[in-house]
């Protein structure tokens, strides 16, 4: 049992919120001490405080924030630049009026399939606010389409009350935070697709859940999800987008948006999916013989795909194996965008586990592999550096999960290594995570962070504060060197 914080009163620990408290109608109140229940932002703050204080307990200097080029002018306002902000501006603009947060709610709002349109319409608008930082891949302009919801529209029931389960679940309103219960089971209900855009929908719905119960903590749920959304992928031939060996696979696209819809979709699981493969330390024999396989392109951001653009390179031969082998030049179409770098990011992440953990370092031959990995990652760390560009929030957002992706991945490799070099290495890779997130003005006022941001710095912490014995004798001057030379993040 858990005591509430607020009423000082015994909880269930029950999630969203405890049993007693949602009988009394203050769920959303609920506030207990369980480390997996805190909001997200309060845990990836701990975590950063905790390792700012590990470096400069341990003799190390946190880089100030001029050192990192990360740059957001305009933090409280949506910038054009992603799909999330277009989407946005299409919706004010043809969506008029907007409707305000507080809309009077009728009895019994939450009973029927589809709340009534001004409360659907609001959580809609909460949800998208935030839906880049929630695994969402699809095209918000093409998805506007399917409202306000019509049964003779193709709109997936399960992608529909995965979105307004997000919308009551970051919306300030308690009325419906305290029916938030309610919309996650209609969400768990499994929907048949009856057309190829509900399936790639479905997808969609799986990936919104996946990263609802990682914001809850609960991890086993949020991996079982991200792996369905996998076996879908991989069943419609995602991974082959022309669909070879698979009977099952879906027609083809009719136009540029549904094609982007495919790409991104393949390359924003199988990214979540790496990542908490590594987390959870599952195996990653699957893993291995998916990116045998993997021929789909590299994604382009969503934008590109709504302007009518159709990738040339759609036949591929082993997209992701052609990276890993060189990670520094990894050519074709798409391949800078936000997406196909976090997706990089995240196939180093999980190579640098399984190296740091099953090579032999003994071998000659793995020693050298070892060592080529650990270039390779460096490169690809120094091509995340050049430039200046003015950049969205998402877009500045997706930078930061991917530099702090390939920093930690640096650290998981290193940690096998028991030399001073490897040792300063890691220390200011543990810097540069500090620096960068130092470097965006106002970040924690950030409401939704992405959640693969907070798993990997609590895993860079917990590895970091493993090696506390072999860093105490590092001194500052020559880590502050090596860091002030070698790490940044745009």
């Amino acid at each position: 049992m858990q005591l509430c914080r607020k009423r000082k009163a015994r909880c269930d620990g029950a999630r969203p919120s405890c049993g007693k408290c949602v009988s009394l109608g203050r769920g959303s109140s609920c506030e207990y001490d369980d480390e997996l229940g805190q909001a997200e932002t309060q845990r990836l703050e701990a975590s950063i405080a905790r390792l700012e204080a590990r470096i400069i307990q341990l003799g190390g200097t946190l880089p100030t924030a001029p050192e990192v080029i990360l740059h957001e002018p305009h933090l409280e306002s949506m910038q054009s630049g992603s799909s999330f902000s277009v989407w946005n501006n299409h919706r004010q603009n043809n969506m008029q009026p907007t409707v305000p947060l507080r809309v009077p709610l009728p009895d019994g709002w939450w009973r029927s399939a589809i709340p009534p349109p001004q409360v659907t319409k609001m959580l809609i608008d909460v949800f998208s606010s935030h839906a880049s930082q929630l695994g969402f891949f699809l095209s918000g302009r093409r998805l506007l389409t399917f409202f306000p919801p019509d049964p003779r529209r193709p709109l997936s029931t399960s992608l529909l009350n995965a979105m307004l389960l997000f919308g009551i679940h970051l919306s300030n309103i308690q009325v419906l935070k305290d029916r938030e219960a309610v919309f996650l089971e209609r969400a768990l209900q499994p929907s048949s697709p009856v057309s190829p855009i509900q399936a790639i929908q479905n997808i969609q719905a799986e990936t919104l859940l996946a990263h609802y119960f990682l914001r809850q903590g609960r991890f086993l749920e949020s991996m079982h999800r991200i792996n369905t959304a996998v076996s879908l992928s991989i069943g419609y031939g995602l991974h082959r987008l022309d669909g070879s060996n698979n009977s099952n696979s879906l027609p083809p696209t009719r136009d540029a948006v549904e094609q982007g819809e495919r790409i991104d979709a393949f390359w924003t699981v199988m990214m979540f999916h790496k990542i908490f493969g590594v987390i959870m330390r599952w195996p990653s024999s699957m893993s291995n013989i998916l990116d045998e396989q993997i021929d789909a392109p590299w994604p382009f951001e969503m934008e590109v795909y709504e302007s009518g653009f159709v990738p040339s390179n759609l036949q591929r031969t082993q997209t992701l194996k052609a990276f890993l082998y060189n990670p520094s030049n990894s050519g074709g179409e798409g391949k800078d965008s936000s997406l196909a770098q976090r997706a990089k990011a995240a196939a180093l992440f999980e190579s640098a586990h399984h190296i740091g953990q099953n090579y032999n370092l003994n071998d000659a031959q793995e020693y050298a592999d070892f060592l080529l990995f650990e270039h390779g990652l460096t490169q690809f760390i120094q091509t995340l550096m050049p430039g200046q560009t003015p950049a969205s929030k998402d877009i500045i957002r997706h930078r930061l999960v991917t530099f702090t992706l390939c920093q930690v991945a640096l650290i998981q490799l290193l940690t096998r290594l028991d030399t001073r070099e490897a040792n300063v290495k890691c220390l200011n890779a543990a810097q540069a995570v500090v620096a960068a997130n130092q470097a965006i003005p106002n970040i924690q006022e950030w409401k939704v962070i992405d959640g693969i941001m907070g798993v990997s710095i609590l895993l860079g912490l917990e590895l970091f504060t493993s090696m506390e014995p072999d860093i105490m004798g590092l001194c500052s001057p020559t880590i502050h060197s090596s860091a002030g030379s070698s790490q940044s993040a745009q």
